[in-house]
């Protein structure tokens, strides 16, 4: 593993870590280039090399013994470019074209961004899917009564009540949290108890989107794993209206703890929830927000309706098969010729 300088994850399992890429994120892209070849090559000096670029970027020159494979997360740079600083749109868009070029296997991350990606890049051969997991050890329902006492412990601490309906992601622009808001409001005229929290980084800007905290609103911001596992568990109902993911990982983590879950209707929601959450169709847009209070509502009203089903539909989803369908997708890059470089 080459990682951060100021990487502290254990890596637990890996045989060696290498923490020499610069933390700053626009001195390390520029490292990537140059370094991370260098480091390559002292970690392995001979022999073939499949180097796996988790996140779009890689080095443009390597030496012709080096695989390489790319991961793609979403097309949303292309898709909705609105949505995307200006800096950064432009960075991922030369990326996710380029990986269509160096790239000896592409992996994404679903079915949605395999196709989306074929579409962007004219590129349909040696793209793998590797759909994400869940982490079935954290996220699940409550097994004792201790366990909910301690979910309690850290929702108080947040200053959260009962009942709660919960956001959990990036406060971006394709999340749709303004329409959550709206959402909101109507459901607290039959709910009037009922509190909303958002946990998630906010991006720059979204906190003029948004408007001041309202009642019965907490802005938590990026939250610790030990809360997220909590807020998930504790909570009525989640609400996931974004308009586009790469792949929806909350959608899953909320169904691996039994809650009701509530989307907006897309090709990914539909590829990670199946039956198993309520998708609740863009379009109309007038009727979007009555729709999405209506679902909540009955969600609110009857949590534990098809509680199982979301627990079976989160379980079809592990870490495992992800590794297991990266280990093939290392040796297909072996075997396999490089695209024209």
């Amino acid at each position: 593993v080459i990682a951060r300088r100021d990487d502290e994850f254990p890596w637990e399992g890996a045989r060696s870590v290498h923490r020499v890429a610069p933390a700053s994120r626009p001195v390390r892209l520029a490292w990537e280039q140059i370094g991370l070849v260098r480091a390559v090559n002292r970690v392995a000096p001979t022999g073939t090399v499949v180097l796996h670029s988790p996140h779009y970027t890689a080095p443009v020159r390597v030496p012709l013994r080096i695989k390489r494979v790319i991961t793609v997360h979403d097309l949303t740079m292309f898709s909705r470019p609105q949505d995307h600083h200006r800096s950064k749109r432009i960075l991922f868009q030369a990326a996710v074209k380029r990986s269509a070029r160096l790239a000896t296997v592409v992996v994404a991350v679903s079915d949605a961004t395999a196709s989306a990606y074929s579409n962007v890049t004219g590129r349909s051969h040696d793209v793998l899917v590797a759909r994400h997991g869940v982490d079935h050890d954290r996220f699940r329902p409550a097994a004792t009564e201790n366990e909910v006492t301690v979910d309690e412990s850290l929702l108080v601490d947040c200053g959260i009540t009962l009942p709660f309906i919960v956001h959990l992601g990036t406060i971006e622009p394709r999340k749709q949290v303004p329409l959550l808001l709206q959402v909101f409001q109507n459901l607290r005229q039959e709910h009037p108890d009922l509190s909303l929290v958002l946990a998630g980084q906010m991006w720059p800007g979204m906190q003029a989107r948004l408007g001041s905290e309202g009642t019965n609103e907490l802005r938590l911001g990026y939250v610790s794993d030990e809360l997220a596992v909590a807020l998930l568990r504790q909570a009525a109902a989640v609400a996931y209206p974004s308009d586009e993911e790469g792949f929806g990982l909350p959608l899953l983590e909320a169904m691996a703890c039994g809650t009701p879950t509530v989307a907006t209707a897309s090709e990914v929601s539909r590829e990670v929830c199946g039956a198993a959450a309520t998708l609740v169709p863009a379009d109309p847009e007038s009727t979007r927000a009555a729709r999405f209070a209506s679902a909540l509502d009955a969600a609110i009203n009857d949590r534990g309706a098809n509680r199982q089903a979301r627990l079976e539909r989160a379980s079809e989803f592990t870490w495992k098969k992800s590794a297991e369908l990266h280990l093939w997708a290392y040796r297909l890059a072996q075997v396999s010729p490089d695209p024209i470089r």
